[in-house]
């Protein structure tokens, strides 16, 4: 009798999970879908507001090519802080949308920033150098040597060039994941360099103060967002719960598990499935952010990490000493057990 009266009870049970799991992903593609169009909203917004303030400019020689390179600088630089945005491991982009398509979101969008910021250096160059009916190299010579802010703003693209190389698959697998990361790093500094330049030579905030105002507020948005998400709140946790490494444990042949304690882990909000990106307090590791997923469920009292010896810190970290300092940026990852589980 009891297991008659089971079978439709696990099978409800079964049914309500699945529900559960649907509405999830239901949720996490309704996020998706909703920063995306908010994203080209905003961009629609910048290039509309870049054609009306570049109106005048249209009647000059060169005008119409200038007005382009204005707005595909104003587009390609929105979406380049479009690209820190989903990276910046916002909490709440993080839990609803999920590290998998901010990544894909991220790599579909780097391409047309860069090739807009380059459309921008060719057709502004060119727009000023049909005006000045000299060659394009003479005028952007003389942009950079004599405008000011133009020389950052000039290295800036350069770098951003250069990450791009980096970033395409064949040659990214040739790169050390450190030299990698610390290369997607000038990310932040090329578009605060870029920055100058905008506000110092651009058609549209010159005698445009609402306009100035606007977009000094998108940056100072962006900023906070990631001094607040990569910076602030893992200090606080990371002051919060004092991690530290307990044990490292020999599993197999270059592969070993990283015991770690703290205080107050039970109040650690992570679920079995996410990861977190660990800077181990070495002379040598502390100023890298690894990612690492937890190899066992989190019980509030200690964390489990195993790793195996793929590169030059995840084989160092089986000579880690017992008491040595971690901080960790997450948790991080919407694929926790919950949602992976139907049924």
């Amino acid at each position: 009798m009891s297991i008659g009266l089971d079978l439709p009870a696990r099978a409800t049970a079964r049914i309500s999970a699945a529900g559960r799991h649907r509405a999830a992903r239901g949720r996490r593609r309704y996020a998706s879908d909703a920063t995306v169009v908010l994203a080209g909203l905003g961009a629609g917004a910048v290039a509309g507001s870049a054609w009306v303030l570049s109106a005048p400019t249209w009647s000059t020689p060169g005008g119409p090519v200038t007005v382009l390179g204005s707005l595909t600088a104003m587009v390609g630089t929105y979406l380049s802080l479009v690209l820190i945005v989903v990276v910046a491991r916002v909490p709440w982009l993080e839990r609803d949308i999920g590290q998998d398509r901010l990544i894909a979101l991220h790599r579909r969008l780097a391409p047309w920033v860069v090739g807009l910021i380059s459309a921008h250096v060719v057709l502004t160059t060119w727009g000023y150098a049909m005006s000045a009916e000299i060659s394009w190299w003479a005028q952007f010579t003389e942009l950079v040597l004599g405008y000011p802010w133009l020389m950052p703003a000039t290295l800036a693209f350069v770098l951003m060039l250069a990450i791009s190389a980096a970033s395409i698959r064949r040659v990214r697998s040739k790169v050390h994941y450190e030299t990698w990361w610390v290369g997607h790093l000038y990310l932040y500094l090329s578009v605060v360099l870029a920055f100058g330049h905008q506000l110092a030579v651009g058609s549209m905030f010159i005698g445009h103060e609402w306009a100035r105002i606007g977009w000094i507020a998108i940056y100072l948005t962006v900023a906070a967002l990631v001094l607040g998400s990569r910076v602030i709140l893992p200090l606080a946790r990371t002051w919060r719960h004092r991690l530290r490494v307990a044990a490292v444990v020999p599993e197999s042949e270059g592969v070993v598990s990283i015991y770690l304690v703290g205080r107050n882990l039970h109040k650690l909000p992570v679920k079995g499935g996410q990861f977190f990106e660990w800077r181990f307090g070495t002379r040598q590791w502390w100023w890298q952010a690894h990612p690492y997923s937890l190899s066992a469920a989190p019980d509030g009292h200690r964390l489990r990490i195993t790793v195996k010896n793929l590169g030059d810190q995840s084989g160092a970290l089986a000579t880690l000493r017992p008491g040595t300092r971690v901080l960790a940026e997450g948790p991080y990852g919407a694929f926790t057990a919950e949602r992976a589980r139907p049924g």
